[in-house]
C-alpha cells in the first residue's frame, strides 16, 4: 500500500535526499569501515527519501509513510552506528577489557580528573565533573570500563534494531554528555550526536518507530499501526461533562 505524501513531507525528503548525498560525497568509501557503512547508508536512505519525494508516494510499510520518519530513522542509524563501532573497538582492545583491563578507562578519567583540565578562564572540564571523576569514577574504573563498553554496544543494538529505542537515545545522550563534560568531543561528532539523541527522544513516537523492532511490538500487542500516532490518556484523566 502507497500513501500520498504531503508537499511539505515530500520537500523534507528531498532536502534530506541532497544532505545525506553531501554527507556520502565528503566520506567516500576508502577511509575506514566507519565511513564507509555511514556513506552507504547515507545513499540508500537519500535515493528512498529523493524517489518518494520526487513521486510524491510512499510505501506504508513499517511506518515509513509518516511524516519525518525517514529523518527520525537517519538519526537513530547514525547515532547507533557511532556506539556500535565505538564499542566493538574498544571490546576488542586489551586496555578496555582485555589483557590491561581497566587501562584505557583509567587514563580517560585520569585526565579528566586532573585539576589543571578544571582551572583557567576556559576550563576544558566543569570542576563538579572533575571531583566526580576524581573520587566515584577514578576509583572503579575497572567497573567503568564494563559500563563504557557494554553500554555503547547495548545503545548502539538498540537504536540501530529500534528496541527500547527512546530508552536507547536517553542512555546515548547520558553517555555522550558524560564524555563532553570529560573533554572529549569525539572528534566533533559528540555534540551532532546529543543533538540527534535529542530528536529522537522527543519526536512523535510513530515516527521514530518506522522500520523498528518497537514498532513490531506494538503491532504484536494489538496495535494496528496507528495506535502509535495517538497520545493515549488513562480513563481517569479524562474529563467528565458536566451534568
Amino acid at each position: 500500500m502507497h500513501a500520498a505524501l504531503t508537499p511539505r513531507e515530500r520537500s523534507f525528503r528531498i532536502l534530506l535526499a541532497l544532505l545525506l548525498g553531501i554527507v556520502a560525497v565528503r566520506l567516500g568509501f576508502s577511509s575506514g569501515a566507519l565511513n564507509t557503512v555511514e556513506a552507504i547508508g547515507s545513499i540508500v536512505i537519500g535515493l528512498g527519501a529523493l524517489a518518494t519525494g520526487v513521486l510524491g508516494r510512499s510505501t506504508g510499510f513499517a511506518g515509513l509513510d509518516t511524516p519525518f520518519s525517514l529523518g527520525f530513522l537517519t538519526a537513530r542509524l547514525f547515532v547507533g552506528w557511532q556506539f556500535l563501532h565505538a564499542g566493538w573497538e574498544k571490546f576488542n582492545e586489551p586496555g578496555w577489557l582485555g589483557s590491561s583491563h581497566g587501562a584505557a578507562a583509567k587514563g580517560f578519567l585520569t585526565g579528566a580528573a586532573d585539576p589543571a583540565a578544571s582551572s583557567g578562564a576556559h576550563p576544558s572540564v566543569p570542576g563538579w565533573f572533575g571531583d566526580l571523576a576524581s573520587n566515584v569514577f577514578l576509583p572503579h574504573s575497572e567497573i567503568m570500563a564494563y559500563f563504557i563498553v557494554l553500554g555503547e554496544v547495548a545503545v548502539g543494538v538498540g537504536l540501530i534494531v529500534g528496541l527500547f529505542t527512546r530508552t536507547a537515545a536517553f542512555f546515548g545522550l547520558t553517555m555522550n554528555l558524560a564524555f563532553l563534560f570529560a573533554g572529549s568531543t569525539g572528534g566533533g561528532i559528540s555534540p551532532l550526536m546529543v543533538v540527534a539523541e535529542l530528536v529522537v527522544m522527543t519526536g512523535a513516537i510513530a515516527a521514530v518507530q518506522a522500520l523498528s523492532a518497537d514498532r513490531v511490538v506494538t503491532t504484536a500487542r494489538g496495535g494496528d499501526g496507528q495506535a502509535a500516532r495517538q497520545l493515549h490518556v488513562p480513563a481517569s484523566w479524562r474529563r467528565v461533562p458536566a451534568a
